[in-house]
């Protein structure tokens, strides 16, 4: 222990146990660490349990972001593979459908972008969570 750390175990010593309780429960953010560590130690010495402390849970976007990207396997190249052929296969069908005489004019241009726009956006989506394993 460095002597600093000798200095504030002493006097840490020296308080009773509801003083060092609350040093490190209610008071916490008025210490530094070398100070609550020293707390810590006294109490231990003395074979009372510290408190244990609930850190607020980190949003589940820094766990999402975190995690990395697995890497690109064969399955992998298959899996885009078969997206790729859906896609072939939906944009003819998509075209087929919203062109036909029963859509005909402008609204079947609009029909037929909106819902290809939609389904690409599906298809990457679905991609995503492929690749990072998210389901």
């Amino acid at each position: 222990m460095a002597a600093g750390g000798r200095e504030l175990y002493q006097r840490f010593a020296d308080y009773d146990d509801e003083e060092l309780l609350r040093i490190l429960t209610v008071e916490r953010g008025r210490y530094r660490r070398e100070a609550l560590v020293a707390a810590e130690m006294v109490l231990w010495q003395r074979g009372v349990a510290t408190p244990t402390l609930f850190t607020a849970p980190e949003p589940l976007a820094a766990h999402l972001a975190a995690r990395a990207k697995s890497p690109y396997q064969f399955i992998d190249l298959l899996v885009d593979a078969l997206l790729l052929l859906l896609v072939v296969w939906a944009w003819k069908t998509l075209w087929v459908w919203t062109e036909e005489p029963n859509w005909g004019g402008p609204m079947g241009s609009v029909a037929y972008w909106v819902l290809t726009f939609e389904f690409l956006c599906s298809v990457y989506s679905l991609r995503q969570r492929w690749r990072t394993k998210r389901w």
